[in-house]
């Protein structure tokens, strides 16, 4: 690239203006824009679920649960904004934003400790402690299908598409479902994969539902292939427990969050670091989302805050008092 002419003056010891010419370097001549800030949800041990505006300024408080607010996801497919959540109160709830009440609240039949809708937006998926996994209608609330899925408490649900669900569970394995509306079970086992040495703590999946992240107690981050639950990668991701994990919308990165309140990211497809925060939070980071331009990193940790970075380098952008008690779920507003 041609170096740039600039334009100054300085005043010669007679007192005289002189004209200088200078050469600017190429860093010089155009100033990189701030990636601009996304519209945030928030949900945490405070029983509250929050919108963030631009600017990180609280918005609206959207409503509450009777206890820990531990899931919350939008629902695709329907008209202005619908956001669902579910919480260790056992209660799954629908709600247009904004808003105040829900416009429905079902009983899940137990504490909830994960939440997923399915990417055509008819489907609910919740779990939790008493290790099933229910389905409902995202229409109505009807329950379609309750099942006995695992050995221990189930931390982590994802949709692969529509017709794939995959859970993850503290009896350290992952196991791969078949979604379908026909027949009188509409939720089919298809593979079991023993995951971790420690219980699972978080999943995310790549963008074309073919493979699967996992992060667990153990540090180690591992991805896999939902076809045949063959392992792609084994990394380890942190000095303890890794507790958080996010796919970008390109699926070319992988961000993760341990216990000492690190954030690093991954390139995906050769399983290598790329980059560490030099910065992060003051206690475990519980939760990560990618900005749809994959941009901005938005995480929320046990200290109650998020925090908002710059994707490429690390750099952090802003820190957000966001709740009083631990973050469980963001969601980033398109």
């Amino acid at each position: 690239m041609k170096d740039r002419i600039g334009l100054s003056f300085r005043r010669s010891s007679v007192g005289m203006a002189v004209l200088v010419l200078c050469a600017l370097s190429p860093l010089q001549t155009r100033a990189q824009p701030a990636p601009a800030l996304p519209e945030v949800l928030s949900a945490g041990e405070d029983h509250a679920i929050k919108r963030w505006d631009r600017q990180g300024k609280l918005a609206t408080v959207i409503g509450a649960h009777d206890g820990p607010v531990t899931g919350i996801a939008l629902l695709p497919g329907n008209p202005g904004m619908t956001l669902v959540s579910a919480g260790r109160d056992g209660k799954l709830k629908i709600w247009n934003v904004p808003g105040a009440r829900p416009t429905l609240a079902q009983d899940a039949g137990a504490p909830v400790l994960a939440l997923a809708v399915s990417p055509d937006g008819r489907t609910i998926a919740t779990a939790g402690d008493d290790r099933r996994i229910r389905l409902w209608n995202a229409s109505d609330g009807k329950e379609l299908a309750s099942l006995d899925a695992h050995a221990d408490a189930i931390r982590a649900l994802q949709f692969a598409s529509s017709e794939v669900l995959v859970s993850a569970s503290a009896d350290r394995t992952l196991r791969v479902w078949r979604v379908t509306r026909a027949g009188a079970m509409p939720l089919e086992y298809r593979s079991n994969i023993v995951a971790h040495d420690r219980p699972v703590a978080a999943i995310a999946i790549a963008p074309g539902g073919r493979s699967i992240a996992s992060v667990s107690e153990d540090a180690f981050l591992k991805t896999w292939q939902i076809d045949d639950g063959s392992l792609k990668h084994r990394i380890r991701a942190g000095d303890g427990g890794v507790l958080a994990v996010a796919f970008s919308s390109d699926g070319r990165t992988i961000a993760t969050g341990d216990e000492s309140g690190r954030i690093r990211l991954w390139d995906a497809e050769k399983g290598r670091e790329t980059t560490v925060f030099p910065a992060g939070h003051e206690r475990a980071v519980t939760a990560l989302a990618f900005s749809p331009d994959g941009r901005i990193l938005i995480s929320g940790g046990e200290d109650r805050t998020l925090r908002y970075w710059n994707a490429t380098s690390g750099q952090l952008l802003m820190k957000v008092e966001a709740h009083l008690g631990t973050v469980r779920a963001i969601v980033i507003l398109p």
